[in-house]
């Protein structure tokens, strides 16, 4: 992580299997925001490599923090269509937070956008968990201002 410049990520044990006393993994929207950049502009490992890690981004299920309120997002789409809003995304959540990191499309535009929440006091895993509806909120913001509010344009 360091070699690619993501200097406030730190991965010290496999997730949710921490040793007793260990420190916690670590990360920042700028760091995850970066590292999404590099792979969308194919920019680490193979190129090869990163259409793949796009592509299996882009099978995420749970898109919400990104996609819920976007107008024009369309969570079933026939076979041989092509998305209006395509989405490839990492998302996470514990008790308090909720995360993500996106590469967005749409009409010919594409944004990356890094999301992290922590410390809300609704700790609940729910679809209107306060935390979760900032940031769908937020995504909807920057959705607007790099795509619908400037069309045309990249």
């Amino acid at each position: 992580m360091q070699q690619l410049g993501l200097a406030a990520t730190r991965l010290e044990h496999k997730f949710f299997r921490a040793p007793a006393g260990a420190p916690p993994n670590r990360s920042s929207s700028a760091d995850l925001g970066h590292l999404m950049y590099l792979i969308a502009s194919r920019a680490t490992l193979t190129p090869e490599t990163c259409d793949q890690m796009l592509a299996l981004l882009g099978r995420q299920h749970f898109t919400a923090l990104v996609t819920r309120f976007l107008p024009e997002f369309d969570e079933f789409i026939e076979p041989g269509e092509t998305p209006v809003v395509a989405v490839a995304s990492k998302s996470g959540a514990i008790r308090g937070t909720r995360n993500d990191v996106a590469l967005v499309r749409a009409h010919g535009k594409s944004y990356v956008l890094a999301m992290m929440s922590k410390g809300s006091a609704d700790r609940r895993f729910h679809v209107d968990n306060e935390g979760a509806r900032v940031l769908a909120e937020a995504s909807a913001i920057v959705y607007r201002q790099f795509v619908t509010d400037h069309p045309g344009g990249s």
